[in-house]
């Protein structure tokens, strides 16, 4: 039951990271940066094994744009892939595809499937008729035209070659800043979008200024201080603040109780921040009162002395009232100002605080989960489960290179550590480390579930030589 749960964040990690990918080269692929799409595509597909109709329309992607690049063999391979799914379970027919796309698809399956591969499935087999009976894996010549070469001359010195083919070269396009289409989303009122796009942005840059300013104005409007304040940290340490931005950090940092920080940051800002209402509003919460002025004791009056009476008799002896002084009452507390924040370390386990970054990956909160981690991986005198399980969070997060490092200082991986061999496999695979990779998703896979995501990884750790 232990092992099922450590693989359970598995598919949502794949939700936002491998989505992020397959919308990624979508992009590209409408935009005719084929070889970049194919990359993006095919980590895609990897990622999308567990769910039919998203794998198959990766794979169509996969297919088009192999033709659009001349590989013929990958092609191949990928429209195979799409028969084997629909054999699992038919999708193909609900599958929503653009109609170029659909077309382009169905016109290559009898040039890269044999009869017998597209009669066997539903789907396809109305194409079967126009596929050749050869064996499968038979080679296909590429399908471009040869280029024509003339005759040459027979004039003397004069030297003939193939003409240029400068129209198939394509001119080089500029990458697109997804940084600032999340901006111009939060602008125009698209959350949703922005956050897409934000994503996307940190696939190649995980401290994209943009797609952080950007996730920080849409935390601003919903009172997310956390989220504001840590976005925008990251901004400041690649641009200058604007003066808004400044507003809304400094905010951030009183209202999450970071008070040293925010008196820091007070003083490097210039007076058209401070003189905001809402920043003076803020401040007000941690400038310090005046301490109340002691006040003086007044002394008790003296009685007045009676007049000496000569006693013609004996009077009785009266004792004064004794004074009770005054109960002394505590200093009011000011009701605005919070307590002083218990560090996160000392608040909670190790263990805990790993969890609630896995719980931010499992909401698709990757940005704020790769910082907790790494905050923890800074901590001095980790144990030996703890740092298994800081490495194998880390992993989830895509930083690759940072979990191995944390692995690496438990080596050797023991008997009853499985799914951190599993883990670590695809470390070392997605670090170009391949051997170490098989070695380690070898040992690993006995003690595993089969489940699609991990049966995945194996295939394609072992395919690499």
């Amino acid at each position: 039951m232990a092992l099922f749960i450590v693989f359970a964040t598995i598919p949502a990690f794949a939700q936002s990271f491998y989505e992020a990918r397959f919308q990624s080269g979508v992009i590209d692929f409408n935009r005719a940066a084929y070889a970049r799409a194919v990359d993006e595509l095919r980590i895609a597909a990897f990622g999308r094994v567990d769910d039919i109709p998203a794998y198959e329309t990766a794979e169509i992607y996969l297919t088009v744009t192999n033709d659009k690049l001349d590989r013929v063999e990958d092609s191949r391979l990928a429209a195979l892939k799409v028969t084997q799914a629909e054999q699992i379970k038919p999708s193909y027919a609900t599958l929503v595809l653009p109609p170029d796309v659909r077309t382009a698809f169905e016109h290559l399956l009898p040039v890269l499937l044999t009869r017998e591969q597209l009669a066997n499935v539903p789907a396809f087999a109305r194409f079967a008729d126009k596929a050749p009976s050869v064996p499968a894996g038979t080679p296909t010549p590429s399908r471009r035209p040869l280029p024509t070469v003339p005759t040459p001359t027979k004039k003397p010195n004069v030297a003939v070659t193939v003409k240029k083919n400068d129209d198939n070269v394509q001119t080089p396009q500029p990458a697109l800043d997804y940084g600032r289409l999340a901006l111009e989303r939060v602008a125009a009122g698209d959350e949703a979008g922005a956050r897409r796009y934000a994503d996307l942005a940190f696939a190649a840059d995980d401290t994209n200024p943009n797609a952080h300013a950007a996730l920080a104005q849409i935390g601003h409007a919903h009172g997310a201080w956390n989220e504001v304040a840590e976005h925008y940290a990251v901004v400041r340490t690649r641009r200058r603040l604007t003066d808004d931005e400044s507003a809304a950090y400094l905010i951030a940092l009183v209202n999450i109780g970071r008070v040293a920080d925010a008196a820091g940051v007070r003083h490097i800002l210039p007076a058209s921040v401070l003189d905001r209402p809402d920043v003076r509003e803020a401040l007000q919460t941690i400038d310090p009162k005046p301490a109340p002025q002691p006040v003086a004791p007044v002394p008790a009056p003296k009685p007045p002395q009676p007049a000496p009476v000569q006693p013609t008799h004996v009077q009785p002896t009266v004792q004064p009232a004794t004074v009770q002084p005054a109960p002394v009452q505590p200093a009011p507390v000011p009701a605005n100002v919070a307590p002083s924040p218990v560090p996160p370390s000392t608040a909670e386990p190790v263990t805990a605080q790993i969890s609630n970054a896995e719980r931010m990956v499992g909401t698709g909160n990757i940005v704020g989960a790769r910082s907790e981690l790494r905050r923890i991986a800074l901590m001095p005198d980790l144990q030996r489960g703890e740092r298994q399980a800081l490495a194998r969070a880390l992993s989830q997060t895509a930083l690759y290179a940072e979990s191995s490092a944390q692995y690496r200082k438990t080596y050797p991986l023991k008997a009853g550590e499985e799914s951190h061999m599993f883990y670590e496999a695809v470390n070392r695979y997605e670090l170009g480390d391949y051997a170490l990779a098989r070695q380690l998703i070898t040992r690993a896979m006995p003690a595993l579930p089969q489940t699609p995501a991990i049966l995945a990884y194996r295939d394609r750790i072992m395919a690499q030589q």
